[in-house]
């Protein structure tokens, strides 16, 4: 490690630099950190402090009184009117209402031409890099001191729209912060309300909405503190003292000696306390950190690799039988036991956010299987279709509820991996034409229903729309707008893995949209043969069913089929029973199912 992040000490034992326990924790512990900013925050964009704005106003209340600050607006004010300069009090005289005042703050928050010009009054890399915490699901909750919305920008810029809270009147109805990708809690207000607190009496008490708030938060969330003195703040300072829990650690950034408010809150927290040359240093480091922890836990390419020519040997020959079986079933059961730990929680009602972050940690961790899951459906033998078949029933298991309320679609969740394994051997042994690997993972799987108590086939769950019912589940930028997000999402994903096997993204398609029509068969076949309802794949989307969808490839696949009949190599590993006039039967439904869709598909 370099610099002097690693610290010996003289009785040989080994203190990290506090930046690095940070970054271990919000690694290990996502979303249980807040953080406070205060105007220090602000002041690297070009934002004003208090005290600036303070010495500036000065400046031009000498001058509206034709008179000259004489380059020491403190000295000029003292002089004056015999008093030290406050910012409070200032702010209230030449303020008379709460209008006022924010009419009169407003054009020191507000970029002109020329800001924007010089890149002032926009995100700091502070800002920025915050805003990337909050996306990985690291941070949730931001506490600031400033009327700016400089933090807002930053996170919209990455399409997060926070929630903002300023006044008691924001709170009504505010998403709980457990279910909140981003909560900002502006304690000062915002420039553009009229209900902006900046004087001494406003700041020494809070509304008691915003106060029980703050209590709550403070007692459920580590803190990291930068940018502010706690001179000024005397109901936030209060808040702090009265916190009690110290399940995660207090840090508290600064460039010199803290304020004697602060070191008192300091010592009351047991804070550690970090020297920093300047929030954007800081911010920016401390995400890339973050970051590089977090990518340990991603499965490297070289070991995805390994892992690849690892298969690829015990393929060869049939001496490696038991070795394929024993590292595909490890890596199986590491697998399994990876999504049903206790670090994902099934009692918390998830958001869009929320699940999408699950999805994004189960996908990373199920990379290396389904690499290894394509090679064995590109490369088939005679154990090969048994390893499957265990594989994805393993995957698919369902535990026993052991008290509590579980959510479905965390439940369906868990079960992402089956669905990512099946789609990347499914594609490969479709592209080698090794239909008996095809046909262990739509038709032979089968997993135990845990409510019905009887096995059904594992079609049921292994498909796109088992894992996202709804659109808004998906993690596609505006997922809504798609016709078939679900499809297009494994589309995105498993053609990476597939890309061996296929190069020709033309050709990828095709393959991807017979093996998607395949499924959608097999589901009515093995599921829903009354009504005919079956999972809609991009085949769909992309073949009309009143323009296109007879000459599509994959209609002219099953054609194909149809026409060889009980010759069919496709019939003869067992889809369909091996008969043709049931396979035909099953077309029938399926089209008319795509018939009733019409108007909302097409």
């Amino acid at each position: 490690m370099a610099g002097d992040e690693w610290v010996f000490e003289g009785t040989g034992a080994m203190k990290l630099d506090p930046i690095l326990n940070l970054a271990f924790s919000m690694h290990s512990s996502p979303g249980v950190y807040a953080v406070l900013l205060g105007s220090g925050v602000s002041s690297a964009a070009g934002i004003l402090t208090g005290w600036e704005i303070t010495l500036d106003l000065i400046t031009k209340l000498a001058t509206a009184m034709d008179d000259d600050v004489g380059g020491n607006p403190e000295a000029w004010y003292h002089d004056r009117f015999g008093i030290e300069p406050d910012y409070s009090e200032i702010i209230r005289e030449l303020g008379k209402t709460k209008a006022e005042r924010r009419n009169l703050l407003q054009s020191y928050f507000e970029p002109t031409e020329e800001d924007l010009e010089n890149g002032l009054k926009v995100p700091s890399t502070a800002h920025i890099a915050i805003a990337q915490l909050v996306k990985s699901g690291h941070l949730r909750l931001i506490l600031s001191t400033n009327f700016d919305r400089l933090m807002e920008h930053a996170l919209s810029d990455i399409g997060i729209e926070p929630n903002v809270i300023s006044s008691p009147d924001s709170l009504k109805g505010v998403t709980p912060l457990t279910h909140s990708k981003c909560t900002i809690l502006k304690l000062h207000g915002d420039y553009r309300d009229t209900r902006i607190r900046n004087t001494d009496k406003e700041l020494s008490k809070y509304p008691p909405s915003i106060n029980n708030y703050l209590d709550s938060a403070l007692d459920e969330f580590g803190l990291i503190v930068c940018g502010w003195s706690a001179k000024w703040d005397i109901a936030l300072r209060n808040a702090l003292l009265r916190r009690v829990n110290r399940r995660f650690t207090t840090y508290w950034l600064g460039r010199g000696e803290p304020s004697p408010d602060a070191k008192g809150i300091i010592e009351h927290a047991k804070a550690e306390l970090i020297k920093i040359d300047g929030a954007n240093q800081f911010f920016e480091d401390l995400s890339t950190k973050v970051q590089i922890i977090d990518e340990q836990d991603r499965p490297h390419p070289l070991s995805i690799g390994a892992a690849v020519s690892t298969v690829k040997k015990f393929l060869s020959e049939p001496k490696y039988a038991i070795q394929l079986r024993d590292l595909l079933a490890k890596e199986t059961e590491a697998v399994f036991k990876y999504v049903h730990s206790a670090e994902f929680p099934m009692n918390l009602q998830p958001s869009n956010e929320s699940y999408h972050a699950r999805i994004m940690q189960f996908e990373s961790r199920a990379e290396k299987l389904a690499n290894m899951g394509a090679v064995i459906g590109a490369h088939e033998t005679k154990a090969t279709s048994v390893l499957v078949v265990k594989t994805i029933e393993r995957l698919l298991a369902q535990e026993e509820l052991r008290g509590g309320t579980s959510y479905p679609a965390l439940e369906r969740a868990r079960q992402l991996p089956a669905v990512r394994f099946g789609y990347a051997v499914g594609l490969a042994a479709l592209t080698e034409h090794n239909y008996d690997t095809l046909a262990a993972v739509l038709v032979r799987p089968t997993f135990w229903d845990q409510n019905m108590k009887i096995k059904l086939p594992a079609i049921n769950l292994l498909n796109a729309f088992h894992i996202f019912q709804e659109k808004n589940w998906v993690p596609l930028k505006n997922a809504q707008d798609y016709k078939t997000p679900q499809s297009d999402y494994f589309y995105n994903t498993t053609q990476p893995i597939i890309r061996p096997y296929q190069p020709d993204p033309h050709q990828y398609e095709i393959q991807f949209d017979i093996f998607e029509y395949i499924l959608s068969l097999v589901f009515i076949d093995l599921v829903d043969r009354d009504n005919g309802w079956s999972p809609i794949g991009g085949f769909a989307r992309r073949y009309n069913i009143y323009t296109r969808w007879k000459d599509s490839p994959p209609v002219s696949f099953v054609a194909n089929v149809l026409k060889q009949g009980v010759d069919s190599p496709l019939l003869k590993t067992g889809f369909f029973s091996g008969n043709p006039e049931r396979l035909n039967e099953v077309v029938a439904k399926h089209n008319e199912f795509l018939t009733r869709l019409g108007p909302r598909m097409f």
